[in-house]
């Protein structure tokens, strides 16, 4: 993934000055599940160490760090879905599954059920790896994974589900996500905005 190719270079600069990787600095303190950023940790390190044995030594120090970043107590969101890295159907259907795991891993849901919360997260990140890197929309096991999590998020807390063969058609909405303390458009959101005047023109010629 693009957007992480700085952190983890740099990741693995520090590394060497250390004389030790973030990999094997989160082996040392070992996290195990317990809250939702010590579950995080947990599921970080778990994979990060399948990385590192199908040998993808990038991969693995990236994740790595999230995960001691974790286990510092500080927030670690999930990544982003950008144009730079997905063509655009997978980018939209990215943007879909980030907007469900946002609505759904919320604060109570990580304080209920924090292993399942940060099960989520590592879930859909699987799948935006498959999607950024491998190509695989349809096909992902971590995608199932990841839907499967969310409706058992919602089960525990006791959300409404809508039956599995019920269909109910929405008018199609748009959210435009700011980055933290800003109020600049990316190119993500310059692109909903042209899909929201597309869609007002169409709705006009429909009168």
């Amino acid at each position: 993934m693009r957007h992480y190719y700085l952190i983890v270079s740099m990741v693995c600069a520090c590394s060497l000055l250390a004389g030790c990787s973030a990999l094997d600095r989160l082996r040392d303190r070992a996290p195990q599940p317990g809250n939702f950023n010590a579950s995080l940790a947990s599921e970080y390190y778990a994979y990060a160490e399948m990385r590192a044995e199908q040998k993808d030594a990038g991969d693995a120090e990236f994740f790595a760090y999230r995960g001691l970043m974790a286990t510092d107590g500080k927030p670690v969101p999930p990544l982003r879905p950008t144009p730079e890295e997905l063509d655009p159907a997978a980018l939209a259907t990215m943007q879909q599954a980030y907007i469900r795991l946002l609505e759904t891993v919320t604060p109570e849901a990580k304080e209920v059920v924090p292993e399942l919360a940060a099960r989520t997260q590592i879930l859909y990140e699987c799948w935006y790896e498959d999607i950024s890197q491998k190509g695989i929309v349809t096909g992902s096991a971590c995608k199932e994974a990841f839907y499967q999590s969310l409706d058992e998020i919602d089960n525990a807390l006791g959300r409404p589900t809508l039956p599995e063969n019920d269909e109910v058609i929405l008018p199609p909405s748009y959210v435009i996500l700011f980055d933290r303390d800003s109020a600049e458009l990316d190119t993500t959101a310059f692109h909903i905005i042209d899909e929201i005047r597309l869609a007002a023109e169409a709705c006009g010629a429909c009168e």
